[in-house]
Parts: structure tokens; sequence; C-alpha cells
């Protein structure tokens, strides 16, 4: 009788991170307002106001509530997938990462990975829910080498 055949290892599931929804929805909702105010504010009445404003507060909590559930980023041993400024699905491989910048929009602080290989660049949250458990497993996944690696030292 032949002894069994040892299975291979798995690689581990795929790590998910989602952008913090709160962070996202105070930020859209400032935005909201400072536009909102000047061109309702003017001579509308107190009520129209809280209407207009509350509207605003449940279409930012849609808003944020649906793009937090879609735009996730994701990791695992062969690199990360995320998002481009676009909204379009952009993916590196760890190897492919030349370069990472951090950037500042609208009040949303993200990093923007580039490749030598790729002309996209993807953009990367940094305002995510589980920011250590991202930062742990950047560290897990790559080496001192990596541009990520290296940001997050």
């Amino acid at each position: 009788m032949k002894p069994p055949i040892p299975s291979p290892i798995p690689d581990p599931e795929p790590l998910s991170f989602r952008f913090s929804f709160w962070h996202m929805f105070t930020v859209c909702y400032a935005i909201t307002v400072v536009i909102t105010l000047p061109v309702v504010g003017p001579g509308s009445s107190p009520n129209s106001l809280a209407i207009a404003f509350l509207t605003a507060a449940v279409a930012e909590l849609i808003g944020a509530a649906i793009a937090a559930n879609i735009f996730k980023t994701v990791i695992n041993g062969e690199g990360v997938r995320g998002y481009d400024f676009w909204a379009r699905p952009a993916k590196l491989s760890w190897h492919e990462i030349a370069t990472v910048k951090r950037t500042n929009f609208i009040g949303l602080k993200y990093l923007k990975l580039s490749s030598q290989t790729r002309k996209n660049v993807m953009w990367l949250p940094l305002f995510l829910s589980d920011k250590p458990g991202f930062q742990a497993a950047i560290k897990e996944y790559t080496d001192e080498q990596n541009p990520l690696w290296q940001y997050f030292k």
C-alpha cells in the first residue's frame, strides 16, 4: 500500500480591506455642505435648508455604504488589487510596484502605486477600516525591497 500523497499547501485566502465608511462619509458630506450652502442658503427658509442638508446626508450615507462594499483593496501572495483614479479595476504584482507616492484628494489620503510596465496608476486608500491589519499583511507578503513595504516601515 502506497502512502498518501500529501496535498500541496494552499495559498492563504486573499485579504480584503474596505475603506472607513465614516471617514468617507464625513469628508464627502463636508464638501456637500460647502457646495450646497451658497447655492441653497441665500434667501432660503430654514426648512428648505434643513431639507437640503438632510437629503444630502441620506444620499451621502447610501453612497458611502455602497462604495465601501464595492471598492475593496485585496492583497495576496501575488500582489494587490484595487482601483485607479477613474474607479477602473487595477492589479499589480508585488515585483511590478515601482513607486509609491502619497497624495491627498478632497481630504482623502491615498497612495499612488505605479509600475514601469503598466500605464495606469493604482490609487490605494489610506483611510482603511483596518489599517494596522493592512500594514501587517503588506509586511507579510512583501520584502524590504518593495516600495510599499518601505512606505509602511
